[in-house]
Order: C-alpha cells, then structure tokens, then sequence
C-alpha cells in the first residue's frame, strides 16, 4: 500500500489524487465571480429602478405645477370677471343717469372708477361709452375721450394682455347701450 501511495494514485480510502483538487478550486473560483456578476448585476437593476422611480416623481411634479399654475390662472380670471361684472351693474344706474342729460357727471364716474381702482388693486379700470370711447380710467397713460385700443364692442370678453394679465370688458347693462367697463388684473 505504500507503494501506491508514493506514485500519486488514489488508494480505496485514501486521499484524492492533484487533478480532482484542481477542479474543485476551479468550481469555487467560478462560482466567486458568477456571485460578484450577480451582486453588481442586482445592483444596477437597482439604480436603473431609482433612477426610473426618480423620473416618474419628476415628471408627477411638474404635472402638478403646471395644475396648479392653470389653476391660479383660472382663479384669477375668475376673480376679474367677478369684479367686472359686480362694478358693471353697481354702475350701470351712474352710466343711465349720465346718458340721461347731466344728472351724473363724468367726474362722478371718474371717482368711482378711482375708488375701486384702489380698494380691489386692479392695475387698471376703464369705464367706456357705448362707442368705446374712454370715461373713466385709474391708468394716467388714457386719455379722456380717446378711443380704448381694445375694445371690440359692447359684449363681454376676455383676453390676456401682452403682459400676461386678465383684461376683462363686461357691458354695464344687458342691452350694451350704456357703455362698458374694462378691468386689467394686477
């Protein structure tokens, strides 16, 4: 038997012969490296999936700041069409007097259309007659008597200005006959 042993042949219940160690350290060596592959493999899975998830929350985001920006802004408009309408029927029995023979003067209308210019902020009220001509108005820039550069008749509208503020034109009284009062949103 120790013959055997000393030539590197296995014996029936002695030690494994070199070549069956080679492969077993070869097994382990692959099985290593297909376990760090698999790690980083799971790894990048993972940053792809946060950074997909981080995008979606992004895109949420700016989905819900274009929302809310869209809903100021329809608020607002809201607002100034209220306003208008408000200050249009509080004015349409001014307008009528006015229209009437003197009983209002224009300087009446002009203060008016100052005292709400200041309490409600509105960057500027304009009261006009039926043919658009300028009344009233908190802007210093108008003249009295000019024609108002945006008036399309005696119906209601509203537009954006080139400012990106409401201009809303509502007439004083349903049959448009007594002018129009036009308000710019702040």
């Amino acid at each position: 038997m120790e013959e055997l042993k000393q030539e590197g042949v296995e014996t029936p219940g002695g030690t494994p012969a070199p070549a069956a160690e080679d492969g077993s350290v070869r097994l382990r060596i692959y099985a290593w490296w297909i376990g760090i592959a698999a790690v980083i493999f799971v790894l990048l899975f993972q940053a792809w999936q946060i950074r997909s998830l981080r995008a979606e929350k992004e895109d949420a985001v700016e989905a819900a700041r274009k929302e809310l920006a869209s809903t100021k802004d329809e608020l607002a408009k809201e607002r100034v069409i209220a306003a208008a309408e408000a200050f249009a029927s509080g004015l349409e029995p001014l307008m009528y007097l006015r229209n009437r023979g003197g009983e209002i003067t224009d300087e009446q209308v002009r203060q008016v259309t100052t005292n709400l210019g200041q309490k409600e902020g509105f960057s500027r009220v304009v009261v006009l007659d039926s043919a658009g001509m300028i009344v009233a108005t908190t802007d210093t820039t108008m003249r009295l008597g000019s024609r108002y550069p945006t008036y399309k008749g005696p119906g209601a509208s509203e537009t954006k200005n080139d400012a990106g503020k409401w201009e809303v034109h509502r007439p004083v009284s349903s049959a448009g006959n007594l002018g129009s009062v036009v308000l710019v949103d702040r």
